[in-house]
This record gives structure tokens, C-alpha cells and sequence, in this order.
């Protein structure tokens, strides 16, 4: 009895512990999309949106540009959507490039996880030939020292340096 008892807590503790890697390794998933896949590779830059629990996560909607548009959504997501420590990394052409997307900030307060939801947010940008970007959400205490201010920013990651570009407020806490 004690032997099948042990052997069953055995399996049990080894089924937990595959669940957590499986876990850890899908947390790790990088989306990855081109976007027109018209244009040559050397007339492209890549951009990535950095999802970040503590900061704020996007799940990017759709790309156009003057000549067409493309939705992402399922087709770069599935049907799991995106989780909040995950990344999206889209080529896209070089020049005027606009993204619609969805953005989530999640703070703490006690024992209270709070979400703050923002809806299709549009990012328009003329992003350089020869360059890396990255989107990132971000939060700083609001000028009324109540709360905080919640921005999108767009860093020029070339030189693997983040020099930020621009930042946008999408609202307060």
C-alpha cells in the first residue's frame, strides 16, 4: 500500500512539474507575421511589440498601409489570442505604416488585480529603412501625483540601445 501510494504521489509531482515547463515554454512564444509579403525583404524593418504583465500587453489588430491592408488578428494569433508575457514581432515595408491594436495595463492594489482595457488604438508611423523598433507600454506616476499615467512608446532598437522616439498617453489610473 505504502509503495502504490508513493508511486502515485510520484507521478502526480512529475505531471505538476511538466504542466510548469509547458507553461514556461508557451509563455515564451514569439508571433511572428509578414505583412505584405509583396515587398522585398531589403525594403523592410521589423517591429515588435513587447507585452509586459506589470506594464501593459498589446494584441495588434490590423496593418495598412496607402497600397493595402491586411487584418491579423486569428491569422497571427490563433484562436488562444495573446498571452501578456508574449511578443509579436511583424516585417513590415519601410515608410508610413499605421497599426490598430488593443492594449492592457494590469496593476496591483492589495490582494486586487485591476485591468484597464484599451481598445483599438491606432499607431501611425514612418518607420526608417535599416531599422528595428519596439513597442512597449509603460506607466508613470500622473502629474496630479494620484494614480499613474498610461503611455505607448516606440524605441529605435537598432543598435540594441532603446532610444525613444515618441510616446503616446492613452489615459490614467
Amino acid at each position: 500500500m505504502k509503495k502504490t501510494l508513493f508511486c502515485f504521489l510520484f507521478i502526480i509531482g512529475i505531471a505538476s512539474s511538466l504542466t510548469s515547463c509547458i507553461g514556461f515554454f508557451i509563455s515564451l512564444k514569439i508571433h511572428k507575421m509578414v505583412v505584405d509579403e509583396s515587398v522585398p525583404e531589403d525594403q523592410t524593418v521589423l517591429i515588435t511589440f513587447e507585452n509586459d504583465f506589470k506594464n501593459g500587453w498589446f494584441e495588434v489588430r490590423e496593418w495598412n498601409n496607402e497600397l493595402s491592408s491586411k487584418p491579423l488578428g486569428e491569422a497571427l494569433y490563433g484562436k488562444g489570442g495573446v498571452w501578456s508575457n508574449q511578443k509579436t514581432q511583424l516585417t513590415v515595408p519601410a515608410g508610413n505604416n499605421i497599426f490598430t491594436f488593443d492594449a492592457t495595463y494590469s496593476f496591483g492594489r492589495g490582494n486586487t488585480i485591476i485591468d484597464y482595457p484599451f481598445k483599438a488604438i491606432e499607431l501611425r508611423y514612418n518607420l526608417e529603412l535599416g531599422k528595428e523598433y519596439l513597442i512597449k507600454g509603460m506607466t508613470k506616476p500622473s502629474d496630479s501625483g494620484k494614480g499613474y499615467g498610461l503611455f505607448v512608446g516606440i524605441y529605435d532598437i537598432t543598435g540594441k540601445q532603446e532610444i525613444l522616439l515618441k510616446e503616446w498617453k492613452l489615459g490614467e489610473t
